[in-house]
């Protein structure tokens, strides 16, 4: 009797932790709209059948807003032209959430928002994302 409790309580453990991360995001402000539009994609490694990859959208009236999953470790691509926010520039952006977070202090484990987009004054092919760390306890 015992044994058949503890396996409900693990199953339900399992399912409670078991969140899904997207594996890429990308992002678009629709000026039609007025607001950003986030589209994370879901799928399962070794994915092969339609019922294997999901597709989850939010709208933001900021970028700041949205927030990157702490567990999140995909690719992101930033569609920003057409947006009104003084802080990100106009342009297409695609980059590894993992060289976001290399700026991060040790200890920060919160989630992550993109807070401004600038480019560089020497006018490189680099630019100055400003990203934030979210606590989300």
């Amino acid at each position: 009797m015992k044994a058949v409790i503890l396996k409900r309580i693990a199953a339900i453990e399992s399912k409670v932790q078991a969140v899904e991360t997207p594996s890429l995001v990308m992002i678009h402000y629709d000026d039609q709209r007025g607001c950003w539009v986030v589209v994370e994609h879901f799928y399962k490694e070794g994915a092969k059948k339609p019922s294997d990859f999901k597709r989850k959208g939010s709208t933001f009236q900021h970028l700041r807003e949205y927030c990157f999953q702490p567990a999140f470790k995909g690719r992101v691509i930033i569609d920003a032209f057409g947006n009104p926010e003084p802080d990100i520039e106009e342009n297409v952006y695609g980059f590894n959430i993992e060289d976001l977070r290399k700026g991060l202090q040790k200890g920060d484990t919160g989630a992550l928002y993109i807070d401004a987009i600038r480019d560089t004054e020497n006018g490189s092919n680099i630019v100055e994302m400003t990203v934030c760390a979210k606590d989300l306890h």
